[in-house]
């Protein structure tokens, strides 16, 4: 059934659903850490003007390293999933310590962004030159 094009939030919001429940593996992992990033570059914002940032604030991201953690195939990622899994586990002390919050933030996004960069590589390449790139990050 479509939405109703009197309620344009429903359209989009239709429209993300189905490019999600569509989309690669590879993709999916792209769009969390879009997410990850949107969300630490509003905490930044936040703690650069002086406000204190609660624990609530933290609770978004923190949510999302939650998805990548789960989303991970320990199994047949081997070695890479397990320093991944370290990685992200380490990424959420540094959000969860209350000293140098804007530090923690800003070194956070400093490591997710190289990650980032790889799986959107990863994602917009054609099948063959993703199985390479794959290859490069083992």
């Amino acid at each position: 059934m479509y939405p109703s094009q009197s309620n344009p939030f429903q359209a989009v919001s239709s429209y993300q659903n189905v490019g999600v429940q569509t989309a690669s593996p590879a993709r999916l992992v792209c769009l969390l850490y879009g997410t990850f990033d949107a969300r630490l570059a509003a905490l930044e914002e936040l703690a650069q003007t002086g406000a204190p940032l609660t624990s609530s604030m933290l609770n978004r991201p923190l949510e999302v390293l939650t998805e990548l953690e789960h989303s991970l195939d320990m199994e047949q990622g081997q070695s890479i999933a397990a320093n991944l899994f370290n990685l992200y586990r380490y990424m959420r002390d540094r959000l969860q310590s209350r000293d140098n919050v804007l530090d923690n933030v800003r070194e956070v996004r400093r490591l997710l962004a190289p990650l980032q960069a790889a799986w959107n590589e990863l994602a917009a390449a054609p099948q063959p030159q993703a199985a390479a790139v794959r290859a490069q990050l083992a």
